[in-house]
């Protein structure tokens, strides 16, 4: 930007900046798929990323029978157990990205399911009380930290695949010199349609079963 002794005012445009942008993939779509599927990194954090999602997306349904069944108490109590939840999900959005600063993303992911193991482990220690029974105490203690865990295991599974998508996106785009992160993206999300499917449907296998 230059003024003059006139006061007009000469401005630069970089119009390189604006107008530039990555190669776009000279693939067809069907080599595109193919090459995704000859991506051995992008096929192992696809699978990992399928039953993390699953996991993560089966507790919410089972919180109506953790309070029924386990607790003894009416649906209605279904929602205190997921303020519990959603207190350690805020909190787990909030720590996170933070972590990232010290941590791989891939770590951060594995230490996330690590957790939500552990709280779903505890869950299965549950045994079918009521309110007035000495099993109850130790069954609401156990259940509202069991899910505080999950909760924030849930954010760090649902924030680093993005991170993790965006590593492989970056590393192909190095390889290949093609920009395909929509292809990522796409076939990302479309498992993750099919993994929320079939958790809803095993939920409901397992429901009608027991």
């Amino acid at each position: 930007l230059e003024v003059d002794h006139a006061e007009r005012v000469h401005i630069a445009i970089d119009e390189e900046r604006f107008t530039a942008s990555d190669t776009p993939s000279p693939m067809p779509i069907r080599e595109s798929l193919a090459s995704l599927g000859a991506n051995r990194p992008f096929v192992i954090f696809l699978g990992a990323h399928i039953l993390f999602a699953m996991a993560a997306s089966m507790i919410f349904p089972v919180l109506p029978y953790v309070a029924t069944v386990l607790l003894g108490r009416s649906e209605g109590f279904a929602f205190e157990l997921s303020a519990s939840l959603g207190i350690t999900i805020g909190l787990g959005y909030a720590t996170f990205p933070r972590l990232l600063a010290r941590f791989r993303a891939k770590r951060i992911l594995m230490l996330s399911f690590a957790l939500y193991s552990t709280g779903a482990g505890a869950l299965g220690t549950l045994v079918p009380s009521a309110p007035g029974l000495p099993q109850d105490g130790h069954n609401l203690g156990v259940a509202f930290a069991a899910l505080a865990v999950m909760g924030f295991a849930i954010s760090g599974v649902s924030l680093m695949p993005n991170v993790l998508v965006g590593q492989l996106i970056d590393e192909d785009a190095a390889r290949s010199g093609a920009n395909r992160s929509a292809l990522f993206l796409g076939v990302t999300r479309a498992f993750d349609k099919w993994a929320f499917g079939l958790s809803s449907a095993l939920i409901a296998f397992l429901f009608a079963r027991f």
